[in-house]
């Protein structure tokens, strides 16, 4: 990457905001003069690629700036302060966010590292800005991994996966998740990254013809009803497929591994459109979804039905509008595109509050309150945030996320962690069950408490299994001892 390259990506912004940006350029390249990547190239080429990303998403101008200055604090000692004399208070905020923690301000590198980890997660809660600089960043050099040694490619990797990948998902950046993962994937398992490749080539070739004759079939009927829609193929991430067949024995099992998605900018017709295609192709059973009505917790929307094509192949239908697309693809960071001209400094503010709907965030706030070492807070983040999740529903049927493995009162700590232990009864599906019930996804979950009830906390850290749930029973044991 090149300036040529940052100019040609900031022709939608001012006049103003583009001598912003090229002034943030000027500074870090006098910054960072003399300094080299490990691929020998001026190190003036990352902070460039990073706010080329950026300026992809049409982020506002103080994003894209600190973007370009994000290392200058952390490799070129520059201050916070000659920053925000140089530009603003919010550029330097968001460049003091990104940077590391200092050796200095945490000798050992293991609390280090468990501080850097709380850096990350806590910016989401000061401004989602500093984290989405940071996705930039280590997309970056997730894609100039190969001048790396094979021992910091496979850690980086790893973080990626365990890390980024994770908030991307939560935060509905399925596009660059999906790149991150394929990237990670093909440092952290190199082996069956190729094996993966291989598999997916050669189902492509066996398969194009089923899915021209799918898509064939859809669009004369689509048309024949004077539908006005578009089309297009998704298959499914290298990634995706090397999860999906540790599940599954067979590419051919599934269900979702290729999708035609069909854009109605319309809601009702989407309905309709699935209907007619219905009477067309045989549906799997138990394979479809209505995530317009439910979105899933990071705002993905669609709807999702899987046919059989004619000769067998398992083929994912999914209906939604342009916007919703568009959504799911950038996530909070479509905020940045299409806003009026005159609203761009209400946006900031409009991406932290749609953040601060989601249900991680509520409980990075609340662990946020409480006094924990980094190797504490550390712990609990990636128990019960960075781990896998399951999806159950209120009576009400509002959708809750919570850790595998998660029990009834695990859900309960979750849920309304100040009443937990006046939990009275519960019930999973309609049936009552004990506390230490392990809940799965779907499960119907329904909670009574009695204020007149406390109990127990002395037995209560076998039943259930999250970092949260414990940490609170041993508190309160500790408290009543």
């Amino acid at each position: 990457m090149q300036l040529e390259d940052l100019i040609e990506r900031l022709q939608d912004y001012t006049y103003d905001e583009k001598t912003f940006i090229l002034r943030a350029f000027a500074f870090a390249r006098r910054a960072h003069k003399g300094q080299v990547r490990k691929s020998g190239e001026p190190y003036i080429i990352h902070p460039i690629a990073v706010a080329c990303i950026l300026a992809e998403m049409h982020a506002d101008p103080d994003t894209v700036a600190a973007g370009l200055l994000h290392d200058v604090v952390e490799d070129c000692n520059v201050s916070r302060e000659v920053i925000e004399t140089s530009f603003n208070p919010t550029v330097a905020m968001l460049v003091e966010g990104v940077t590391k923690i200092r050796k200095n301000e945490v000798e050992d590198p293991e609390d280090r590292e468990d501080a850097n980890l709380k850096k990350i997660i806590e910016s989401i809660t000061v401004d989602i800005r500093i984290f989405i600089i940071k996705l930039a960043d280590r997309l970056h050099n997730m894609r100039t991994m190969e001048y790396m040694n094979a021992e910091k490619q496979k850690a980086k990797a790893q973080e990626t996966i365990k890390v980024y990948v994770h908030i991307a998902y939560l935060l509905g950046e399925y596009k660059i998740k999906n790149e991150l993962e394929d990237l990670a994937f093909r440092y952290a398992m190199p082996k069956e990254y190729v094996e993966m490749q291989e598999l997916y080539n050669k189902y492509m070739l066996e398969k194009r013809e089923t899915f021209d004759e799918v898509m064939m079939t859809s669009a004369n009927t689509l048309n024949q009803d004077h539908y006005d829609y578009g089309l297009m193929l998704r298959v499914k991430h290298l990634y995706g497929i090397y999860r999906r067949l540790l599940k599954n024995d067979s590419i051919n099992n599934i269900h979702d591994l290729t999708a035609l998605r069909i854009f109605i900018d319309d809601i009702g017709q989407c309905y309709k459109a699935k209907d007619r295609l219905r009477e067309i192709f045989p549906s799997v059973p138990g394979h479809y979804k209505d995530y317009i009505v439910s979105p899933k917790t990071n705002r993905y929307m669609g709807l999702h039905n899987t046919i059989f094509a004619e000769d067998g192949t398992m083929i994912q239908l999914q209906f939604m509008t342009n916007n919703m697309y568009r959504i799911n693809q950038y996530g909070i960071t479509e905020y940045w595109k299409h806003i009026n001209t005159d609203e761009k400094h209400k946006i900031p503010q409009e991406m932290q509050d749609e953040v601060k709907r989601r249900q991680f965030y509520q409980f990075l706030e609340y662990i946020g309150k409480e006094d924990l070492s980094f190797q504490e807070y550390s712990e609990e983040i990636r128990s019960d945030i960075l781990s896998k999740m399951i999806y159950v529903e209120t009576p009400k049927k509002n959708v809750v996320e919570l850790p595998e493995n998660s029990t009834v009162l695990d859900y309960a700590f979750r849920i309304y962690p100040e009443r937990a232990i006046h939990l009275w009864k519960a019930t999973v599906n309609g049936e009552v069950v004990p506390f230490d019930k392990v809940l799965t996804n779907k499960d119907v979950v329904r909670i009574l408490y009695d204020d007149t009830v406390t109990l127990d906390t002395s037995n209560l850290e076998g039943v259930c299994t999250t970092h949260f749930a414990k940490r609170k029973i041993k508190e309160l044991n500790k408290k009543n001892n």
